[in-house]
C-alpha cells in the first residue's frame, strides 16, 4: 500500500511582528519537504500579523511544520485546505481530498480528486488543477 502524502495545505497563522513577511516564508521554505511558499497578510495590529500560509511540496509532514513554525514565535490557528496525493509503483500520481469540519480532523474522500496523465509532471498538473479551482 502506499502512504498518501500532503502537497499542498493552507493554513490561518498568527506571527509576531518580529519579521517580515518575505524572511518567514524563506523561514517556512527550509523545510525539506516544503518546495514552495505563499504568504498572504490578511489582518495585522501593532504585535501581530495574521496570515493565509500555502504550503507546495513533496510529503509534507504536518507535526514537523508546526514545530517548526513555533520557532518564530507563530502558531497555526487553523488548517483551512490540504491535498493529499499518494503515487503508485506503476508511476501514476493520484489526487486525494481532505476535508475539515473542525480545523483540526480531517476526512479523506473516498474518491480520486484528479490523476496525473504523467508522473514526472504531476506536480504541475496539480497545480494547474488547483488554480483552475481558484485555491
Amino acid at each position: 500500500m502506499v502512504e498518501p502524502k500532503i502537497k499542498v495545505i493552507i493554513l490561518d497563522v498568527l506571527k509576531p511582528r518580529t519579521s517580515s513577511l518575505p524572511l518567514f516564508a524563506t523561514f517556512l521554505a527550509e523545510l525539506e519537504s516544503v518546495e514552495m511558499v505563499e504568504v498572504t497578510l490578511v489582518e495585522m495590529d501593532a504585535k501581530t500579523d495574521s496570515l493565509k500560509v500555502v504550503l507546495y511540496g513533496s510529503g509534507i509532514d504536518y507535526d514537523a511544520l508546526k514545530e517548526h513554525v513555533g520557532k518564530d514565535g507563530a502558531v497555526i490557528h487553523s488548517v483551512d485546505h490540504v491535498n493529499v496525493e499518494k503515487t503508485r509503483a506503476h508511476g501514476r500520481s493520484i489526487l486525494g481530498l481532505a476535508r475539515r469540519s473542525d480545523g483540526y480532523k480531517f476526512k479523506v474522500d473516498p474518491k480520486p480528486f484528479a490523476r496525473a496523465k504523467r508522473f514526472d509532471k504531476s506536480f504541475f498538473n496539480f497545480l494547474e488543477i488547483h488554480r483552475y479551482l481558484g485555491l
